[in-house]
């Protein structure tokens, strides 16, 4: 088994340093302005590029378009493929790279754990990168829904008090600070620049990806295109359904919190019952 693992450890090592040495040069501008903050040893995603072409991995795939879609919210349209190809370069990169330091080392070692360790940490790696993106949209996504019902609460007010829909749109915009204040701003400048208020609308609704943003934009779009009187009167009308849904969620957090300092209370008042009850049995038997 240790000659099959050594074997396959060098030829993989030789593979590795060759395309490290040959291709370099090649892939030296796309590496370059990856962020190293994001991304660990980016220098040995050479590897991870030279074998996405050689296999002619194709990026249009179904999981793939998915993947972009996600990192659109984070990132943008023109970022989000770049950082897709990024990441799998970087997965590609780390297994080819580690695997067969990994399996040299196991059979210096003599040790087959060494192996089941170093497996361990490169799908760690792996799955940390995955992790990562997911967890900066939740957290994205969290922040836009907590923001959300003061922007349309301000939007409906101007609206209600006679401000066009555009003007109230910059001012909201402007008097608050955070990730939706900056979406808003975008929305603005589409609006400005020419586009259709109601494609920039949806491709707003797009790039914040929560269900509250997506209701605003679609009733906004839907009083432009109808050319309705009664915005105001359905803004505030959102805005009271947001914090009903807000004041909800707050509660059922409340609750869930409840829930879970429930447990060690009980694990505690396990601990103390047993402290009373086992000296008192050990007491009885002595009896």
């Amino acid at each position: 088994m240790y000659i099959i693992l050594s074997v396959l450890g060098t030829v993989l090592g030789i593979l590795c340093l060759l395309i490290f040495l040959t291709e370099k040069g090649k892939y030296a501008p796309i590496i370059g302005e990856i962020d190293e903050k994001e991304y660990f040893i980016k220098e040995i995603f050479v590897v991870g590029f030279t074998m996405m072409q050689k296999l002619h991995i194709d990026i249009s795939s179904e999981v793939m378009q998915k993947k972009i879609h996600k990192l659109t919210e984070l990132f943008g349209k023109k970022e989000s493929r770049k950082i897709a190809i990024y990441d799998l370069a970087a997965e590609i990169s780390y297994v080819m790279v580690f695997l067969p330091i990994i399996l040299l080392l196991s059979v210096i070692a003599g040790d087959t754990f060494v192996l089941l360790i170093g497996l361990a940490v490169i799908v760690f790696l792996i799955v940390y990168m995955e992790y990562d993106k997911v967890n900066k949209l939740t957290k994205r996504h969290e922040t836009i829904d907590r923001e959300f019902p003061h922007m349309v609460s301000q939007m409906a007010l101007l609206v209600n008090a006679g401000m066009p829909l555009r003007e109230a749109l910059v001012k909201s915009s402007a008097k608050s600070s955070g990730i939706l204040s900056e979406e808003m701003k975008t929305l603005v400048n589409d609006m400005e620049n020419g586009i259709p208020d109601y494609v920039a609308l949806d491709q707003f609704a797009a790039r914040c990806g929560v269900e509250c943003v997506r209701k605003f934009s679609s009733l906004v779009s839907q009083n432009i295109k109808k050319g309705s009187s009664e915005l105001a009167d359905s803004l505030l009308a959102l805005s009271s359904e947001i914090w009903r849904n807000r004041v909800s969620a707050v509660r059922m957090e409340g609750e869930k919190a409840s829930t879970r300092l429930l447990i060690p209370i009980l694990i505690i008042f396990a601990g103390i019952l047993m402290m009373v009850v086992v000296p008192m049995f050990s007491g009885m038997g002595g009896m």
